[in-house]
């Protein structure tokens, strides 16, 4: 994961997990649109 995390700060995004003892663990990332006009 310290990879991913690597490539998605130097993007603008990152990383994180959510998990539960004995069902496993779901990652979501955001990515930040840097070609997105700025919002007020």
């Amino acid at each position: 994961m310290s990879i991913v995390h690597r490539v998605l700060s130097r993007h603008g995004g990152r990383i994180w997990a959510d998990s539960t003892p004995g069902a496993g663990a779901t990652f979501f990332f955001t990515l930040t649109d840097r070609h997105a006009e700025p919002q007020p």
